[in-house]
């Protein structure tokens, strides 16, 4: 499932945006263990969201689509 949670990263960016696919990456890769929390997966998820696009966006100035385009 990990596997499958940065393929779904890869190929949702574009998507729903970087942010979505952060937590779509964070999400499938929590089901891979034994103890699957949401609650613990959706703070951990948002923190990790929050803080690369901090990094990636504004740090390094990348030109990465944060949410969707409609």
């Amino acid at each position: 499932l990990v596997l499958a949670g940065l393929v779904s990263f890869g190929l949702a960016l574009e998507r729903i945006g970087f942010v979505g696919a952060v937590f779509v990456l964070v999400v499938l890769s929590s089901l891979a263990g034994h103890d699957f929390r949401p609650r613990e997966t959706l703070i951990v998820s948002s923190a990790l969201a929050v803080g690369t696009v901090l990094l990636f966006v504004y740090a390094l100035k990348l030109q990465i689509p944060v949410w969707p385009s409609f």
